[in-house]
């Protein structure tokens, strides 16, 4: 076969729930299309759900926390290198560092797995002397939960969805071994893409530690609220976060108020507070608690 398709899996446990990462990549000598020869398609598919133990019969026990996530980019096939430093890169890492309930280690592993498999690509399209690269990331988070009794059934999936829900405690003695089982009859869906709101203009460098924290976004409003785009100014800027410059080209993560930051620096921001850093416009937790 002149293209074999590649797949890996990445699949970790915690107390309170599993996370799934295929990863699928397939190069090709050329292209029928023009535009992707020397480019690389890159798909992101993210789904985040909650598996709810001991529900009533009558209720659903598996529900999104968060909108699913399916995003495609086109890249030079030498961003797969740095992967980072592309938008495509740039997207996935905030998007994985913005899931709900996923324990910071394993943020760190997945972004690390999606930043070894685009290296991994690269060096395998070189080797073939391919000019054509498609990767398929698919993500699928399960966070196990308790039922609560003062849930309300009538809330509408992803309006509220874990408002009825107490997180698995690991006294609970569900462990590794009962994540896997309930999390087996998960079945994957499709549902309607992310919306963004865009914005313009550049941040100057502020005093962080004096900003008040306001209380963190939810993914759902964090994907709502931030733009991922390449900036396109003229003159470097500096992301107001991690004092770093922003190099026109790059991808930047704009918010409503205009201000831009680097993708990774503002997802975590928002995680802890709902405000622009610079201006500490507050922004509303759209399908958050």
């Amino acid at each position: 076969m002149d293209a074999p398709t590649l797949s890996r899996t990445y699949y970790s446990t915690w107390d309170d729930g599993s996370g799934n990462l295929e990863v699928i990549m397939q190069s090709t000598p050329t292209s029928t299309d023009p535009q992707h020869i020397d480019h690389a398609q890159i798909m992101f598919h993210q789904h985040n759900r909650s598996i709810l133990v001991g529900a009533p019969s009558d209720m659903e026990n598996v529900v999104n926390l968060t909108s699913p996530i399916h995003e495609t980019w086109l890249e030079g096939l030498q961003g797969l290198a740095s992967f980072e430093q592309t938008m495509a890169g740039q997207a996935i890492l905030a998007h994985i560092h913005s899931t709900p309930y996923l324990p910071e280690y394993l943020q760190n592993y997945y972004i690390n797995a999606v930043l070894s498999e685009a290296q991994d690509s690269a060096r395998i399209a070189a080797s073939r002397e391919h000019r054509a690269v498609r990767m398929v990331f698919h993500l699928n988070i399960s966070v196990i939960m308790m039922f609560d009794d003062d849930y309300d059934s009538s809330a509408e999936d992803g309006e509220d969805a874990a408002a009825g829900y107490v997180e698995m405690d690991a006294a609970m003695g569900l462990g590794d071994a009962g994540v896997d089982a309930v999390t087996a009859n998960v079945e994957e869906d499709a549902s309607s893409e992310v919306e963004a709101m865009a914005g313009s203009d550049a941040a100057q460098p502020v005093d962080l530690e004096a900003v008040e924290v306001v209380g963190g976004l939810s993914p759902e409003a964090i994907a709502n609220h931030l733009t991922v785009d390449n900036f396109m100014g003229a003159d470097p800027e500096t992301c107001a976060i991690c004092l770093q410059n922003i190099a026109g080209g790059t991808p930047v993560g704009w918010l409503p108020c205009a201000h831009v930051y680097h993708p990774y620096c503002i997802a975590d921001w928002l995680k802890r507070s709902g405000t622009c850093p610079i201006c500490r416009l507050q922004l509303p937790d759209i399908g958050g608690n």
